[in-house]
């Protein structure tokens, strides 16, 4: 049995370093082999040595070893109050009770018994509230506390119940409980001594678990009693003898395990609250003043039924509704379009599939805790490009979370998570499953979930849930009427805001990710997590990277990361809190943040109103449009058009100069252009997220493939070949923006979660930038090529064997980046290691089984490892070797398909493979090859490529017209892969006013590769070639000998 000492001595172990410093630890002996694993444990949690020792400056430590061998008064362990907690809870167990295994659907339930019993009997007997619970309510309350402590101490026992399995009763069947009720006699009779000194972080948690229960139990029972009434007269139904079941835990837990009850009566639902409930309150006399005043159509805005106490609540339960005819379906879903528009100018965000409800009319919002939500003040000011971003997206309807969105799941998932839109993918996951629980040969394992998730969120028509992606127009329909009518009562909107929003309005401030949070606690509760404070306290410090992994940044603030930390140490989600009139933050168990926000929530949904007029709702009902356009599926089959207002230039393709047409590309540009007032510029543009798999709306970010930095090559080159001021002024204004990216302390992470290539990674914005300081108007961005190219090379160094080592995305792109920089900024040691990495690579299994493609595949690692010749030449040796590898992408070809295969495409029987297109086809194969050959080519290798050449050139012309003009994927890219004259095409005339960018019932895509500035530098190439290929990075710095 554990007596006092042992209590002090294991809840002393589950300290974390940080609270045996607060709490007046001294240094002690300690094993220095230990010490030394922890160390590095700790730097390796934080991202590297040197993320530790920033993380030490910051506590004013100058070793870590001192940090991971303290020791605190036992004096001090006896007082913190879940030492005094597990004390009272422990020495009520009944230790020596016969197992009760069948009273709770939890593993090890005999256990978990006998502390659910020494936790809630006295509460039974003491607490008049609780005592007159009916046994309904009561066993629920138990059985909640029984999951929980079963989460916490389940799979540390299994780990025990396995040791103690290989030596106790082996052979004993599926059905037989023999070696568990011994295993039970084992654990009780030393009463759990030896599980708690392995795990004293279980020790913790369960204290915490069975305090807080306490409280939580009493606080929902005295207040049903109190509010018993109140809630009878308010739903009749709601009455005791009637009740058919409850549930717990419905909820994230905050605020010391504060979590929704649901009572479930035949008439409906109603739901406890732990939390104010006045932003909902609110928010429901919101609704109803936008609809008295004419905004939105009387019954359009629906909201819950609530009963409001000073910090907690009760709530009618929404029924998700059925439709039956289609007419009521188009009606709901213009007042979906009503609720859209409210949200947005209330400037409320977090509206995902788990906070909407489909009524009969109306989808109803669940939680309306956040709402005005102010952008964070990051050092004070934000960069260029982050400006003019929160206009096109932190300040767009994008923000409110019922336009589609996708997100990965833990399991790696894509799953759209609108409001609107999300909810009916079936979700796949892996689960903790008990098998054989309670038996002899229980065991805990994964195992796969395919599930149909039913939240509510859509309607149902038919038997099925209805997408607004269905109903599109219903959606735009009620959403411009409702943003005409606020623009047109805009002063009365405005006055009703300011009388109307408190200053104790509780709002909520989205931080993190609250998977993030789960993913953590359910690591915390991990056997490894639980065997040392120290052990819980490297999961935390993961929490930390993104603040010591970069050594210009200051955010998260310390304060921030403390708030969570604290949280999850008693097991709760964090949550943090603001209001609507001031630009502090406030998180439970922590002292206020001021100035966290850059304004105040009600002066950021203010200026939004004031900016209010029909150029902006005009902006996000075209956002609106893209953005369901992407959820539908529909937007890249048989490409329209691009257009966005251009009737005129949508006659057929019309002849017209390269020059003259790209001139007009940038016309379109510029008009579909949003500029800041600090000179930044940017657009709004579908982006392809590789994680995701999926399409966002979004403005562009720095890199070249579809971001700022492609706009920039485009402008730069149209200025090079004529001088116009109004294209010049675009270009001024994108470099300045791309200027303010890198110059932001949030670079260097996002850098590198951007990756090496020269298209999509950071070494496309090298590139980019090394490129214009060649030029006198910009000879000023050398500082920023060189950071750029500093970081590029740290990356490199840092970067593992599973490195991406392609073109586009990868280290071969980096060594072009390196290859390509501009005179006294080449670093030769780095691109020289970079590229014997690469020849290693040339040599290893993996080589063997990529694609033959340029952009992601083998000709484009070769193409990179050739233009670095002229940087730093190449050892004989290595030409060779390169030589080799050309040769055997020419023995791979098929010449009576003029084309080669790839292993991803095993039945295209014609031998197109690989396709036609630049990116990962035959044209860009061709493209990679010339530099190759150039540098190391003999005669017969020349004469081979050369007819490989015009053998793709012959199959090229023949090859059907592609829907799609853009570079990567389409027309304009192959024909100048190819150095094909336009009229060799398969196309009858270059287009040159309309072009076809594989999307459908979406505004212009500006990207470099897949939208319109990389169909206008192909015009440019076409008409100036020497001066145009120069921004063209896969055109340019091509070495001959």
């Amino acid at each position: 049995m554990l007596d006092e000492p042992d209590i002090i001595n294991v809840a002393e172990r589950a300290l974390t370093p940080l609270e045996q410093l607060s709490l007046g630890g001294c240094s002690s002996a300690a094993d220095e082999k230990e010490t030394a694993r922890h160390v590095l444990a700790w730097a390796e949690a934080l991202g590297g040595q040197q993320a530790l020792e920033r993380r030490l400056r910051e506590l004013n430590q100058a070793t870590p070893e001192a940090l991971c061998s303290l020791a605190v008064p036992a004096a001090t362990i006896r007082g913190l109050p879940w030492v005094g907690d597990f004390n009272r809870f422990y020495h009520r167990v009944a230790w020596t009770a016969p197992p009760m295994a069948d009273v709770y659907a939890v593993p090890f339930a005999a256990i978990i018994n006998a502390w659910v019993e020494a936790v809630s009997r006295p509460l039974r007997d003491e607490s008049l509230s609780c005592s007159e619970l009916n046994d309904l309510t009561w066993t629920s309350l138990k059985q909640a506390l029984a999951n929980d402590l079963s989460t916490i101490l389940a799979p540390a026992l299994q780990t025990e119940y396995h040791l103690f399995s290989l030596h106790e009763m082996p052979g004993l069947d599926h059905a037989s409980s023999q070696r568990m009720a011994a295993f039970y006699r084992a654990q009780m009779s030393d009463g759990m001594a030896t599980f708690f000194h392995r795990f004293p972080m279980a020790l913790r948690h369960v204290a915490s678990a069975g305090a807080r229960w306490l409280a939580t139990s009493e606080s929902f029972a005295s207040r049903l009693r109190e509010d018993a009434q109140e809630l009878q007269e308010r739903w009749p139904f709601c009455q005791w003898d009637r009740l058919k079941a409850v549930s717990l835990g419905l909820s994230d837990a905050h605020d010391g395990g504060k979590t929704v009850v649901e009572m479930v009566f035949d008439e409906g639902s109603v739901f406890y609250k732990p939390k104010p409930l006045h932003s909902e309150a609110f928010f429901g006399n919101y609704l109803d003043f936008l609809m008295a005043t004419g905004c939105a159509e009387p019954g359009s805005l629906v909201a819950v039924d609530l009963i409001v106490k000073d910090d907690y609540g009760w709530a009618r339960g929404v029924r998700r509704h059925r439709f039956e005819n289609e007419g009521d379906l188009v009606t709901y879903f213009e007042n979906a379009g009503a609720l859209l528009g409210a949200l947005y100018v209330a400037g409320g965000t977090d509206v995902h599939v788990e906070n909407l409800i489909a009524c009969a009319t109306a989808p109803v919002m669940i939680d309306a805790e956040t709402l005005f939500h102010p952008p964070v003040s990051v050092n004070g000011e934000d960069s260029a490009a982050l400006a003019v971003n929160r206009e096109l997206f932190t300040e767009s309807i994008i923000r409110t979370g019922l336009l589609p969105w996708w997100k990965l799941s833990a399991s790696g998932q894509p799953l759209d998570v609108g409001g609107l839109t999300g909810g009916a993918q079936p979700l796949q996951f892996h689960e903790r499953a008990w098998i054989n629980a309670n038996r002899d040969r229980q065991r805990l394992t994964r195992r796969a979930v395919k599930k149909q998730l039913n939240i509510g969120n859509l309607p149902l028509f038919e038997g099925r849930p209805v997408s607004a992606a269905r109903y599109v127009d219903a959606v735009t329909r009620g959403f411009a009427r409702f943003m005409n009518g606020v623009c047109a009562q805009k002063s009365g909107v405005r006055a009703w805001l300011e009388l109307n929003v408190d200053r104790e309005l509780p709002l909520r401030f989205i931080f993190r990710s609250t998977a993030i949070y789960l993913r953590t606690l359910q690591s915390l509760q991990e056997p490894s997590a639980l065997k040392s404070g120290f052990s819980t306290f490297l999961v935390l410090e993961r929490l930390s990277r993104a603040r010591y992994c970069d050594a210009a940044s200051d955010y998260p603030s310390r304060e921030l990361l403390d708030a969570e930390v604290s949280q999850l140490l008693a097991r709760d989600v964090p949550i943090f809190l603001m209001n609507a009139r001031s630009s502090d933050l406030k998180a439970p168990l922590t002292d206020t943040l001021p100035g966290f926000f850059e304004c105040t929530g009600l002066d950021f949904a203010l200026s939004r109103l004031q900016g209010l007029d029909a150029a902006q709702i005009n902006l996000q009902t075209n956002l609106l449009k893209t953005s369901f356009a992407l959820a539908s599926g529909q937007h890249a089959v048989n490409a329209t058009p691009a257009s966005m207002g251009h009737e005129e230039e949508n006659i057929a393709r019309r002849e017209l100069s390269h020059l003259d047409a790209a001139e007009g590309i940038a016309q379109r540009l510029e008009e579909s252009a949003f500029f800041a007032e600090d000179s930044s510029v940017n657009w709004i543009s579908v982006i392809y997220e590789d994680r995701l798999q999926r399409w966002q709306v979004q403005p562009l970010g720095a890199r070249l493939f579809d971001g700022i930095s492609g706009l920039v090559m485009f402008f730069a080159a149209a200025c090079d070949i004529k001088e116009h001021p109004r294209h010049r002024g675009l270009l001024d204004r994108s470099v300045a923006t791309l200027e303010g990216v890198v110059a932001h302390p949030s670079f260097a992470r996002e850098a590198g979660r951007l990756g090496l290539g020269i298209a999509t990674g950071l070494s496309s914005i090298a590139d980019t930038l090394g490129r214009l300081s060649r030029h006198q108007r910009y000879t000023h961005l050398s500082s920023s090529t060189e950071a750029c190219l500093s970081l590029l090379v740290r990356l490199v160094n840092a970067s593992g064997d599973a490195v991406n080592r392609d073109l586009f995305g990868g280290a071969a792109g980096a060594l072009a980046a390196l290859a390509s920089s501009p005179p006294g900024l080449l670093d030769s040691i780095a691109l020289k290691g970079l590229r014997a990495d690469l020849f290693a690579y040339l040599e290893s299994p993996q080589w063997r089984e990529l694609p033959v493609g340029y952009a992601h595949g083998r000709s484009g690692i070769l193409w990179a490892l050739a233009c670095s010749h002229r940087a730093v030449p190449l050892e004989p040796f290595e030409r060779e070797l390169l030589r080799v590898e050309q040769e055997r992408i020419a023995d791979e070809f098929l010449p009576q398909h003029g084309n080669w295969l790839d292993p991803r495409y095993p039945n295209a029987g014609d031998g197109a493979g690989v396709t036609w297109t630049f990116c990962g086809g035959a044209p860009g194969i061709v493209h990679g090859a010339a530099p190759v050959i150039a540098t190391v080519g003999s005669g017969p290798l020349k004469n081979r490529w050369a007819q490989i050449r015009e053998s793709v050139i012959a199959s090229h012309r023949r090859a059907p017209a592609n829907p799609v003009d853009h570079l990567c994927c389409g027309n304009f890219g192959r024909m100048l892969a190819l150095n094909d004259p336009p009229g060799n095409s398969p196309m009858a005339t270059v287009p040159t006013g309309t072009y076809s960018l594989g999307w459908e019932g979406i505004p212009d895509v500006p990207g470099l590769f897949q939208g319109l500035a990389g169909i206008g530098l192909a015009h440019l190439y076409l008409h100036d070639r020497a001066r145009a290929q120069n921004w063209m990075w896969w055109s340019a710095d091509v070495p001959i000998d």
